[in-house]
C-alpha cells in the first residue's frame, strides 16, 4: 500500500507503478492518505 499526504500527490502512484513493474502483484494506492486508512478502520501497528 502506498499513500501520500493529499490526493493530488503523485509520489504514491509513481511508486506503485514502479513496484508493479518490479513484479509485485498486490499493489494499491490510498489517495486519502493515512487519515483515509484510519477512517476506513484498516489495521495499524506500532513499534515498541
Amino acid at each position: 500500500m502506498f499513500y501520500c499526504s493529499h490526493p493530488l500527490c503523485r509520489k504514491a502512484p509513481n511508486a506503485a507503478s514502479r513496484a508493479r513493474k518490479m513484479g509485485y502483484p498486490n499493489v494499491m494506492v490510498m489517495s486519502a492518505g493515512i487519515s483515509g486508512w484510519l477512517s476506513a478502520g484498516l489495521p495499524t501497528e506500532a513499534g515498541a
